[in-house]
């Protein structure tokens, strides 16, 4: 009998090393997923030859006319900001996630998607997330190096 319990309580030592030490490893642990950040999206809509289609001189948009929505059944639109001095752009919250899609309302006939993808900002215990790429009506899209601001291209 103290055969049987031994070897009960090696197997029972083994198992719960292998699940601590998984867990470790996981970065949603059940401490960390409702600590995920939101994912701070900074962007310009820019036409194909770059003009800024709501805050250069002759914009043929008004900033204030921007809402975006999410796909997944919220209809209240995002708090949008727009922020900088000398550069202006937009500035949004997503979610924490590691995809979603988004939409942009510009007016009423023109409706446009942004897709992000993101992945864990490692390494940290309880990590955000990193935006690793933003497909604005299916055309990627990369942040400008000294700004860090998308260039979301529309296309008429």
């Amino acid at each position: 009998m103290n055969k049987a319990f031994i070897k009960s309580l090696s197997v029972f030592s083994f198992l719960s090393c292998i699940l601590v030490s998984c867990s470790e490893n996981d970065p949603y642990s059940l401490e960390c997923t409702n600590m995920i950040p939101p994912i701070k999206i900074n962007f310009n809509i820019v036409s194909k030859n770059g003009t800024d289609l709501f805050f250069s001189p002759d914009a043929p948009f008004q900033s204030d006319s921007l809402q975006i929505y999410q796909l997944r059944g919220i209809t209240l639109p995002y708090p949008v900001s727009i922020e900088g001095e000398d550069h202006k752009y937009f500035s949004f919250n997503a979610h924490g996630t590691d995809r979603d899609t988004c939409y942009f309302r510009i007016s009423e006939a023109d409706i446009d998607t942004l897709i992000y993808v993101a992945s864990p900002d490692l390494p940290s215990e309880c990590p955000g997330m990193k935006l690793d790429t933003v497909y604005y009506n299916g055309l990627v899209s990369s942040p400008n190096q000294a700004t860090g601001t998308f260039q979301l291209i529309k296309s008429p």
